[in-house]
């Protein structure tokens, strides 16, 4: 099966080169009924709606508790695919702490905001300054990029759910934080990378 040829990154070299390839290749999956995919959407239910939750209906209006905003998560992956799963998951392993209080802050009364596609909005901006050439010097030195977009992905959300709750934000301070803490990972992506490695507990 021919995988569609995905935008080229200059400068990039060939180990980094694939390694992009094939994180675009799993940024434009669809979510489909694959067992696979089954799976990894449970994982992800699980992490976010708790170890006890029941498994979940593939459509459902409890999707809406963990953040997504339509009844199917596939309708909130446009734009990140599998990329979308993957990085929350990783959230949950390496900053558990910021997932449950990010989780909590989501559902506050007045403050709540869409937990699962905020996420989505940072996946989407770590792959794109990978593929507008703002992390090629980085992955040529670590001849790859899954590990440095996912760290990004990891300071720059983490940022974004601190900022929230200090700076007590509403949904519609959304578009203006989003924009901000992108341009930040624009000029310093290697600040947002290294928070990313060890976020702060």
């Amino acid at each position: 099966e021919s995988m569609q040829p995905t935008l080229p990154v200059s400068g990039l070299n060939a180990a980094a080169g694939r390694d992009k390839d094939a994180l675009v290749g799993v940024a434009r999956m669809k979510l489909c009924s694959d067992v696979m995919h089954s799976r990894v959407l449970q994982s992800v239910w699980r992490r976010l709606a708790g170890p006890r939750a029941d498994p979940p209906m593939r459509i459902g209006g409890h999707w809406g508790s963990v953040g997504f905003q339509g009844e199917d998560p596939a309708t909130d992956l446009r734009g990140v695919g599998l990329l979308g799963l993957s990085h929350l998951l990783l959230l949950a392993e390496r900053a558990p702490a910021q997932l449950s209080a990010g989780l909590a802050a989501s559902r506050h009364a007045s403050r709540h905001f869409p937990f699962a596609v905020a996420s989505f909005n940072f996946s989407k901006m770590a792959v794109d300054l990978l593929l507008e050439g703002k992390l090629t010097s980085m992955c040529n030195r670590v001849g790859g990029v899954e590990g440095l977009v996912g760290s990004l992905y990891i300071g720059a959300f983490c940022r974004f759910l601190a900022r929230w709750e200090r700076d007590r934000l509403r949904i519609e301070d959304f578009g203006d934080t989003l924009k901000d803490i992108a341009g930040l990972a624009a000029r310093s992506p290697q600040l947002l990378i290294r928070e990313g490695d060890s976020p702060p507990d």
